[in-house]
Formats: C-alpha cells, sequence, structure tokens
C-alpha cells in the first residue's frame, strides 16, 4: 500500500517539484495544502493525481485535519509572503505540533542555518526558519532538515537585473567574487523524495542542497556563452552593506544573507545532493533549460510565465525593487567594470595598453600623467580615459592615484632617468602604492637580470628585475611581463644608418645570434589577455616575443619589402659596440652580450596564445613602409 506525504506549497516552486518528484515515486500516494483548491494551480494537480485539501498554516485546528493519515509531511513557509519573523517561525511550529499529534512518521522541514547566531548579524528570513529547526528536532518527531541554497530561478526575475545605459546588464547579487552555492529549485523534488525513501539515514539530519558552485562572475559568463551576443551580464559591484542601504523593504535582510555567504558557515553540498539525485542539474543545465525566458527577460520583451504564482503583497515587493533598481544604474554604469591604471599611457608601452583596454572594453581606464594638462593627456582623456596626475617618486601622490584600481599596469623608464637605483625605487614606489590601495593584480613590466644570470651588469635591466623581486614578494597578486626590443628600434637613426645611397646597415649587434623582436605598439592585447586571467597568470614571468630571427633575416625581410632598397646587418660584435664611446652605447652593448646568452626566455608561442593577431616583423614592416621610406630620405 502507498504511502500518504503530504506537501506544504505544493503550487509553489519547492513543493511543487517535490510533488513531481514524489510522483514519479509509486511508493507514494501525495496530497497538497492549499489556501483555494479551486485555483488554476490546485485543479491542475489534481487532475495529475494529487489530492489537494485545503488548510491555513495560521490554523492548527485545519493543519490537523489535512494531515491526518499522513505517512510524511513535506513542509515549507515564507518569509516573504508576510515580514514578520516571528509570524513565520509559528506557522512553523503549528505544522509541527499538528504532524505530532496525528502521527506523521517522518516530517521534512525547508529550514535554513542560524545567520544572527553563526555571524551576529540578524537575517529574519533565515533565523526564522532556522528556529522552527530546532523546535522539530526537540519535539520528538523523526525529522530531517533540508536547507536549499540560492535558487537559480533568481535568474529569472527580471527584477534582479539593471539594464545600463552603455548596453548589456548587471545582475544584482552583491557576493565580491566569493563563490554562491545555487539550487535548481524546481526540479529538486527527486533529492528530497530520496530523503522520505531512506528514513533512518536521514533521521535528524541537516541535509543542504546544491546544484552548483561558482562565483557569479562565473554564473554570468554562462549565460553570456549560452545566449551568445549581443547579450553580455556582468556581476554587480556593490558589497553587501551597499546593497543593505538601497532602502527596499527586505534590503538589509538580504545583504545579512548576501554577508553570510561570504563567511565559512555555509556548508552546502554538491556531492550530496548528486548522491540523492544524480540528475542534479548544474547552471550550465539549468541556463539551457530556460535560455528562451532568460533571453526574454534581457530584451525586455514581457514575459509573464510564473508571476500568477506571486502574493500581491510579494508582486509589490518585486515592484518596489524594480523601482529601487534604477537607483543602481549610475552606480553600475560607473563601477560595473572593474579599472585598470595604466603608467606611461601617452608612451608606446603604456599607449598600448590603453588602447587595448579601451577596446576590449572589459575594463575601465585610468591613465598616469605627471601634466594632466598636456596635448597626449587631453587626447587621451577625449578618447575615455580618466587622467590623473601623480609622480613616481611621490609615494603620496600614487596612492591617490590608484585608490579604487583593481589592476595596475606598470613601467619605468631607466633613460629618463639613467640611474639603477633611482629607477628601481620608483617601481617599488608603484607597488607600494598598489598594496596600500588593495589592487588585485599588478602587471609589471619588467626585465631579466644581465648580472644575476651572466654576470654581466645592465643597469637598464638589473633595475627592472630588482623591482620583480620586489613585486612577487610583496603578497600583491602581480605578474610580470618582458618586452623584447621594439621592432620600433629599427625607425632610429642610430640603428637604421645610411652608408651610401640605397644602402643601409641594421645595428644590431647580435653576431648572428636570433634576435626577438616585439611591435610594442600593438602588443597591450597580450597585457588585457593577462588582466582577464589573473589565476592563470599570478606569480608568472610572461615573455613576450612577436618574432625571432637574425639580423640577416630581417634585412632581407626590409631590402624585399623596401626595394630597391638594400639592408645588411651590422658586422660589428657587443664588445665593439660598447665601446664606440657614444651615449648609451656601452649600456646597449652590455645588452647585446646579454641576448645572445642561453639565459633569455622569450616566448612567441605563448605571446600567440595571448593575442593570436601577435605581429610578425615582416607584417611590421609592410604596415610601416612609410615611415622607412620617409627615414630613408
Amino acid at each position: 500500500m502507498s504511502k500518504l506525504v503530504t506537501v506544504f506549497g505544493a503550487t509553489g516552486t519547492q513543493g511543487g517539484s517535490v510533488v513531481r518528484g514524489l510522483l514519479e515515486n509509486t511508493s507514494y500516494k501525495v496530497r497538497g495544502i492549499t489556501r483555494n483548491v479551486e485555483s488554476a494551480k490546485a485543479k491542475a494537480l489534481s487532475e495529475q493525481g494529487v489530492e489537494m485539501v485545503q488548510a491555513s498554516m495560521e490554523d492548527v485546528s485545519s493543519l490537523e485535519g489535512a494531515l491526518a493519515g499522513s505517512y510524511g509531511v513535506f513542509a515549507v513557509t515564507n518569509y516573504w509572503e508576510i515580514f514578520d519573523q516571528a509570524r513565520e517561525v509559528q506557522m512553523g511550529k503549528n505544522i509541527v505540533d499538528a504532524a505530532k499529534k496525528v502521527g506523521v512518521q517522518h516530517i521534512v522541514f525547508s529550514g535554513l542555518p542560524a545567520v544572527k547566531k553563526l555571524t551576529g548579524k540578524a537575517c529574519p528570513h533565515f533565523d526564522g526558519k532556522a528556529e522552527v529547526d530546532k523546535y522539530m528536532f526537540q519535539s520528538g518527531l523523526t525529522a530531517t532538515s533540508v536547507q536549499y541554497a540560492a535558487y537559480m530561478e533568481n535568474f529569472l526575475a527580471e527584477t534582479n537585473y539593471t539594464k545600463l545605459e552603455s548596453g548589456g546588464y548587471l545582475f544584482n547579487f552583491p557576493m565580491r567574487g566569493t563563490p554562491l552555492d545555487l539550487i535548481y529549485a524546481g526540479s529538486a523534488g527527486a533529492a528530497v523524495a530520496a530523503i522520505f525513501n531512506d528514513v533512518e539515514k536521514f533521521k535528524g539530519r541537516v541535509i543542504s542542497l546544491s546544484g552548483d558552485r561558482k562565483t557569479v562572475a562565473d554564473y554570468c559568463d554562462i549565460i553570456n556563452k549560452v545566449l551568445g551576443p549581443p547579450v553580455q551580464v556582468n556581476p554587480s559591484p556593490m558589497s553587501p552593506d551597499e546593497f543593505g542601504k538601497l532602502g527596499f523593504p527586505g534590503a538589509d535582510d538580504l545583504a545579512a544573507m548576501f554577508a553570510f555567504y561570504q563567511t565559512e558557515h555555509p556548508k552546502y553540498s554538491v556531492s550530496e545532493t548528486k548522491s540523492l539525485d544524480p540528475k542534479t542539474k548544474d547552471f550550465m543545465a539549468f541556463v539551457q533549460d530556460n535560455k528562451e525566458k532568460i533571453r526574454t527577460i534581457l530584451k525586455c520583451e514581457p514575459f509573464t510565465d510564473g508571476l500568477s504564482s506571486f502574493s500581491p503583497r510579494t508582486l509589490n515587493l518585486l515592484l518596489l525593487v524594480a523601482s529601487k533598481t534604477f537607483l543602481l544604474l549610475r552606480f553600475a554604469e560607473q563601477n560595473m567594470r572593474k579599472l585598470i591604471t595604466v603608467f606611461g599611457a601617452s608612451g608606446t608601452q603604456g599607449g598600448s595598453v590603453a588602447r587595448a583596454l579601451l577596446k576590449d572594453g572589459t575594463f575601465k581606464v585610468r591613465g598616469i600623467t605627471r601634466n594632466v594638462n598636456s596635448e597626449k593627456a587631453k587626447t587621451l582623456t577625449e578618447q575615455g580615459i580618466e587622467m590623473v596626475e601623480a609622480s613616481m617618486e611621490d609615494p603620496s601622490s600614487l596612492k591617490r592615484a590608484l585608490v579604487g584600481s583593481y589592476g595596475v599596469f606598470a613601467l619605468t623608464d631607466f633613460w629618463e632617468v639613467l640611474d639603477k637605483d633611482k629607477e628601481a625605487q620608483m617601481g617599488k614606489n608603484i607597488v607600494d602604492a598598489a598594496k596600500d590601495a588593495g589592487v588585485q593584480h599588478m602587471v609589471y613590466t619588467g626585465l631579466p637580470s644581465p648580472l644575476k644570470l651572466a654576470g654581466i651588469p645592465c643597469p637598464h635591466l638589473d633595475g627592472k628585475a630588482e623591482v620583480d623581486e620586489y613585486m612577487f614578494q610583496s603578497g600583491v597578486t602581480a605578474t610580470s611581463v618582458h618586452f623584447p626590443t621594439y621592432m620600433e628600434v629599427t625607425f632610429r637613426p642610430h640603428m637604421l644608418r645610411k652608408v651610401e645611397p640605397g644602402k643601409f646597415v641594421l645595428g644590431f649587434p647580435m653576431e648572428g645570434k636570433p634576435l626577438h623582436l616585439i611591435y610594442a605598439r600593438e602588443a597591450g592585447t597580450a597585457i588585457v589577455a593577462i588582466f582577464k586571467d589573473a589565476e592563470k597568470f599570478k606569480g608568472k614571468v610572461v615573455s613576450l616575443s612577436g618574432d625571432k630571427k637574425t639580423v640577416a633575416e630581417y634585412c632581407e625581410i626590409l631590402s624585399e619589402v623596401l626595394a630597391p632598397a638594400h639592408f645588411t646587418a651590422n658586422q660589428m660584435t657587443a664588445e665593439e659596440f660598447s665601446h664606440l664611446g657614444r651615449p648609451k652605447t656601452a649600456e646597449l652593448g652590455a645588452m647585446f652580450k646579454f641576448l645572445q646568452t642561453e639565459h633569455v626566455k622569450y616566448n612567441q608561442e605563448e605571446t600567440k596564445r595571448l593575442d593570436p593577431e601577435t605581429k610578425d616583423f615582416r607584417t611590421f614592416v609592410t604596415e610601416n613602409k612609410d615611415v622607412y621610406l620617409s627615414l630613408m630620405n
């Protein structure tokens, strides 16, 4: 004979799912509790074989009649219909008392953790259910508490999204990068049915259900991937405290919940949920199941499926939340994208990074300059870059300049100061300021140390290596990017010497050894890719290269593209170059000696992975043919 399980909330999300899970199991008959047996949803369940009975959680006598003959009970209470913790608790206790009185053999209550007890911060819609849990376990009934993670169905509520004026959407869960457990509540009923199937195993226990555990950013990425362009959803930048100050009814309660989710106390278990129901769906499956509903919401087209299940009070709340969402618009527009601050934004390296960040659109961009009124600074401002004034030698100005930055792209220029120690101190000042400002990812354009690796003093490399070491030991999440020689150096007269009409010498003294080059002006895309995957690149040195050839091979390319001009490789040794006696030649000669050693680790393949459109030297020369012709003439 089939056992009777009575389900509260049978017309709602949780209860409806449990009804379906029980109906799939022929061991049970199912009774549903409703306040109106004549409603369309109640009649639909009756047609599926569910016995629908009328009762109120606030009327103990009606509950006793509704539970008579039940082997099991699935109970759920809804704080959001009444906004009254004490009243919700009493409803839960009424169900427990009625179940005990009529001899129910197994009660499963949809409880939640006691947030106030665990964190000291009140969260009424959790704390009330925790109080019912405690009362139930002390009642003498055979009982199980099932604690649901946050519903995946929250992503089907239009009020949880903010549409941005710049395009795209913000999902308003203030989790700040902490993973969040989610459950597809509408399909979790099979797990609850499994609990009823094994009362001995689950009596007296708390079972915490979860179908997936990811960051909100990861969940948003799944939506973006499944729905494809033009859909673009990003996580809220708000903290729980900021969320709590929005002022709508329940904001403080929800803020406390989100703060709780970011502690060590939640104990939701994807593995246990899967052991109860191997068909438990993750978020990807949920989005696949509901992609048309989500698409409709994000296009702001009418979508009313399920709204009839809300009480007038709940609908009013949703409308109020929606109105408050508009107050988030400017905040979201300004703060959804993380801020990257770029040093050297008006130069070759920094300018390339700034342009690539603007083109990608994932991040906001701030540029550091010594003069915000310069023509270059004004041009960058017109392009959408926030320009601020700071000096690498003034730590206080650096701290102000980096406030609010998620990431920093930093570089130092030895050739401006011609002093290794001074350059190193500038770099260290940036690191210290980044740490003080709470920067989450610093990318510094460092270089290897010829002195340490090969015994060759080379101040403009050694100083940057010293900054690299300091940065990696600072505790800041950091990546060092090593640029090889710029392709743009071949524009300089001392590297492209005219020896007679139509004949030129490319001046790199590499003695037949290959030389790595990079098109520095277009290398910024690779840096953006590093910022977009901090976990992969933190603590790493990434050595960029766009091409690797001998100087003679580079000369062949120049001769082919710029024909009839002819180019040959410099036959001078690095040692001879260092003794030319001109400014910088001793320093550069030491660098060329080092570049001929086995210590050079630049990597074309990794550069191409970061930016598949990385350009080689032939492409560089072809694109800049007019520049070469002008120089040659």
